[in-house]
């Protein structure tokens, strides 16, 4: 009976139904006001200390040789060039085992295992594995894009396929790390994102690719993403000149899926091309786009060339 009474009390009590012999009543205690919702938590991109499975977005180029037996010594000549965007945040994957040190890469089915006794470079802001036989080689570098980007690797595999006279080489470039959380991300305001763009080479000779520092523009209010970018050639083989473009990147921001999609255009240059990329980080603190650019000039095959945007917020 004293146990049945004690708990009768305490349920009274804990409802506000006990009180005073008198017939007052308990003032209910004020409810516990809810927690705010945690902010979630955003690991360094560039940490080998554990295993970890990443999903991408990548850009990809096919280079096409053919082989010329007119002379000594036979050569491979330039053909044409196949660039595709492939937007889908699972287009990639990425697997860094901490057990045996190995990378796994899945591009579109394309699947490659790069084991701990082919890496070349182990540094502490860029991986290299290197892997050959008769028919085939491929090479994968994982970088650290910039000593102030904290969420996002830089990743490139290259493929020599010896297999058919005709020679093939493909680049697959690809953005990975954390990504900006949906309930993160900005709603409000205009955020300019300081970084560089980098490209493969776009010409035939093997001169260095597009590189610029410069500034694009992202409106949350009105999910728009804008912005001009001046670059030129790093470097030119004489007599060749440096190659210049001025770049026009217009698209749209989709704060549901944290996607950037949309064109790039050219008024000084036959340049054009299609982008996508994503947030990084905590509030969107870092953006990552990849794209690729087509010449439109007639006559022979125009070199194609991929490439990126890696930036910071100020």
């Amino acid at each position: 009976m004293k146990l049945a009474a004690a708990l009768c009390c305490a349920f009274l009590n804990s409802c506000g139904g006990g009180g005073s012999s008198d017939g007052e009543h308990a003032t209910s205690p004020a409810p516990t006001p809810t927690p705010a919702p945690a902010s979630p938590a955003y690991e360094n991109a560039f940490n080998f200390s554990q295993t970890r499975v990443s999903q991408a977005q990548g850009v990809e180029l096919l280079t096409f040789y053919r082989y010329i037996q007119s002379g000594i010594p036979n050569y491979w000549v330039f053909d044409h060039h196949i660039s595709n965007l492939h937007p889908d945040h699972d287009a990639v994957e990425i697997k860094f085992s901490s057990d045996t040190q190995s990378i796994d890469l899945n591009y579109l089915s394309n699947i490659a295992n790069f084991p701990l006794e082919t890496r070349e470079r182990n540094e502490a802001d860029e991986k290299t594995y290197y892997y050959s036989n008769t028919y085939l080689d491929r090479h994968i570098r994982i970088v650290k894009p910039d000593t102030n980007i904290n969420y996002i690797n830089y990743g490139m595999e290259t493929e020599n396929d010896y297999l058919d006279i005709n020679h093939k080489k493909t680049e697959r470039i690809f953005l990975y790390g954390s990504y900006t959380t949906t309930q993160d991300v900005p709603i409000q305001g205009n955020r300019n994102y300081a970084g560089h763009l980098v490209t493969t080479s776009p010409t035939l000779d093997g001169a260095g690719g597009f590189f610029s520092n410069n500034e694009l523009m992202v409106s949350f209010a009105n999910n728009i993403i804008e912005g001009t970018v001046a670059t030129t050639t790093v470097s030119s083989l004489s007599p060749n000149p440096f190659i210049k473009a001025t770049l026009r990147f217009s698209g749209r921001y989709s704060a549901a899926n944290n996607e950037f999609s949309g064109d790039i255009t050219s008024s000084d240059s036959s340049f054009s091309g299609v982008f996508t990329g994503r947030l990084y980080g905590p509030s969107g603190s870092e953006i990552g786009l990849i794209f690729y650019l087509r010449q439109s000039e007639a006559g022979p095959p125009r070199p194609h060339v991929i490439g990126t945007f890696i930036g910071k917020m100020r």
